[in-house]
């Protein structure tokens, strides 16, 4: 006995592809798998934070120059340990709602370069969320954000970085990483400093 072919194309979805696909369609998920839709609906919901500006803030930083607009890298104005201050705007691709916790500065490549004598910084008051860089000094430095920064699902926020004790008389570069929701991380672009 001779089986007829079957005139539908048809193929085989692993988990992942059926989970996208009914991502996709909940109300495919809710007519046929009203049972378990509550079970199933945590693997639909999630939160995924991406960089939509990371720039340098030009109303409240005085004390730094960007040669290039294209290329982050900023130098002091021969000013003693002034404050960076970067304007971010972050877009929450997923459906939930998620909050930034912590904010991470890395010095790495530091070198100490030959300076003047430090001049006096004006601090300027801001509402951001600051960071400190420790003078310099390669390392991590953590701070947590008070509060919390809340991107809402399929929303855009936008916050400012101050980066503060910048040292004197050095060279580097910063690497800034958020930490939001279940621990996950948003890394941002590296950034040259000259002081």
């Amino acid at each position: 006995m001779e089986l007829e072919p079957y005139p539908f194309e048809w193929e085989v979805w692993d988990r992942s592809a059926l989970l996208s696909r009914l991502e996709k369609r909940p109300d495919v998920l809710d007519r046929y798998f009203y049972r378990v839709y509550a079970e199933l609906q945590r693997h639909f919901e999630r939160e995924e934070l991406g960089l939509m500006r990371f720039e340098l803030d030009s109303e409240t930083t005085q004390e730094w120059v960007q040669a290039d607009p294209a290329v982050l890298e900023f130098a002091s104005k021969n000013t003693h340990d002034p404050d960076l201050v970067l304007d971010v705007i972050l877009r929450n691709h997923g459906q939930v709602e998620t909050m930034v916790t912590t904010i991470a500065a890395t010095v790495e490549h530091m070198t100490i370069k030959p300076h003047g004598l430090p001049g006096t910084g004006l601090l300027h008051s801001q509402m951001t969320y600051r960071v400190s860089l420790g003078g310099g000094t390669e390392g991590s430095y953590i701070t947590r954000c008070e509060p919390p920064l809340v991107v809402r699902g399929h929303g855009l926020e936008r916050c400012k970085i101050c980066l503060h004790d910048t040292g004197y008389a050095w060279r580097g570069s910063v690497r800034l990483s958020l930490t939001y929701g279940t621990g996950k991380r948003l890394f941002l672009p590296h950034i040259g400093l000259y002081t």
